[in-house]
């Protein structure tokens, strides 16, 4: 039995052979309808209405009743033509289907492939013009052996298992997070009005490790002491990456040392080597005030692989703008120009000043029980005896 697509295809082309000029043109209607004919006024601009010239006469259209309309190309007039002469064999409609390849027809040249196999299944060039391969004795299109091999198509790409699996718990975490970060701002809310009581005890609750970004990202911009203890107790409960880095953002930036010394609290727990490693390299910071702080950090970890850091940032030397008129000192940062100077303004200089650092020094006692105070070749002295291991003696008693 002839394909039906075919069939159908057959008919509509018999009637477009003998008013080929009458079917250059498809309107689509918005009711659902379609109407195959020659538009007669294709330029109008603004579209008010569509005038068409079909097989029936003449019919007018205003612009609301059509959904769209297409223009039928040369190639396609000239395949439908190409159509009517031929026969329901194997032969014609592979002739069709290589001069549909030859001019970009590419649904119309599967059309004829798929009934080139519907009449010949082993064709072979039908086969894989419609990218079968032949494996173990079956014809097999790409999909059905990727299937086969274990793949499974997802998002638009053939991917493992393994992989579909991973995707989807990554897209569940990514849900929760934002699920979190939605909770956590309209608990912030909350701790400003009468209902702060019910938002700490909603906070107290959280015990999930991917609620970690939404309170560290709370804790930046959090005022009120309370709340920020409250964050970063769960921090630390919390662990993790995210968590730990937050505390130690926190132990290094924020204003309150209360605040930066409850962090040091959690980090001794959870995070030490990370926190200890980020505080031994912001003892290299242009900021002096930055150089202590993680000194304290070092000193509240106890962490030995900092001492010879240490001893290097007893002290340290820092630049400094001086801006005149008005006196004022601003450390430097960076490198760059100076932003451009007012008129009558001078030339900002630019002076280093040494800084004898005391919350070093607390840490190297703290951490080594010595003290050779700001002396810092007996300090290396120190620790170089300290560090070089017993040599063994070859003399030999009389």
């Amino acid at each position: 039995m002839p394909n039906l697509r075919v069939l159908i295809m057959a008919t509509i082309v018999t009637v477009f052979t003998a008013h080929d000029a009458l079917c250059a043109d498809r309107l689509f209607l918005k009711s659902g309808g379609q109407i195959n004919g020659n538009l007669l006024n294709p330029s109008e601009t603004p579209r008010r209405r569509f005038v068409v010239e079909t097989l029936g006469g003449k019919i007018t259209l205003s612009a609301d009743q059509v959904k769209r309309f297409t223009r039928q190309s040369d190639q396609q007039r000239k395949y439908e033509l190409h159509a009517t002469s031929m026969s329901d064999s194997i032969e014609d409609h592979w002739e069709l289907s290589q001069w549909c390849l030859n001019n970009q027809l590419a649904a119309e040249r599967k059309t004829h492939l798929e009934r080139v196999i519907e009449l010949d299944p082993d064709h072979e060039g039908a086969r894989r013009a419609l990218g079968y391969q032949f494996i173990d004795g079956r014809w097999l299109t790409s999909k059905e052996l990727m299937k086969q091999r274990g793949f499974i198509h997802y998002q638009g790409v053939w991917r493992t298992q393994q992989d579909v699996a991973l995707l989807q718990e990554q897209q569940r975490i990514e849900l929760v997070k934002k699920e979190y970060i939605r909770k956590v701002k309209a608990w912030s809310r909350w701790l400003r009005g009468p209902r702060r009581e019910q938002a700490m005890e909603k906070m107290r609750g959280i015990n999930d490790p991917l609620a970690a970004p939404s309170l560290a990202g709370m804790l930046r911009v959090a005022a009120d002491p309370a709340t920020k203890e409250l964050i970063i107790d769960l921090l630390g409960q919390l662990d993790g990456e995210v968590a730990v880095s937050a505390l130690i953002q926190s132990a290094l930036q924020d204003p309150s040392e209360a605040i930066r010394d409850r962090c040091l609290e959690q980090l001794c727990h959870v995070g030490t080597h990370v926190a200890a490693v980020t505080f031994i390299n912001t003892l290299q910071h242009k900021n002096n005030l930055a150089v202590n702080r993680a000194a304290v950090g070092l000193e509240r970890l106890e962490d030995e692989s900092a001492i010879l850091p240490l001893i290097r940032t007893l002290r340290t030397e820092h630049k400094f703008i001086i801006r005149q008129p008005g006196g004022g000192i601003n450390p430097v940062f960076g490198s760059g120009g100076n932003g451009g100077l007012s008129a009558g303004e001078s030339r900002p200089k630019i002076i280093k000043k040494t800084y004898e650092n005391e919350s070093v020094l607390r840490a190297l006692v703290s951490i080594t029980g010595e003290n050779f105070r700001f002396d810092v070749q007996r300090w290396i002295d120190w620790y170089s005896f300290k560090e070089t291991p017993n040599r063994v003696t070859l003399r030999r008693d009389p």
